[in-house]
């Protein structure tokens, strides 16, 4: 499938386009960007700790 030409892509979509290139450029998009990136890091270390938990040891009733 071949990519469609620009003139086939419709003006609305072109406008947003500029508009969400020009915010990702901006020092306020940078910080957000920045800010999603470190929230998604602790989001990864907190899910890498729970894997190393073992859920049986917490389901065996011999062991409460």
């Amino acid at each position: 499938m071949s990519p469609k030409a620009s003139s086939d892509i419709p003006q609305e979509v072109k406008t947003m386009a500029a508009r969400a290139v020009k915010y990702v450029r901006s020092r306020k998009g940078q910080r957000e960007i920045e800010s999603a990136l470190d929230i998604a890091t602790k989001v990864t270390e907190e899910l890498q700790e729970a894997r190393k938990i073992n859920t049986k040891k917490l389901h065996d009733p011999m062991t409460i």
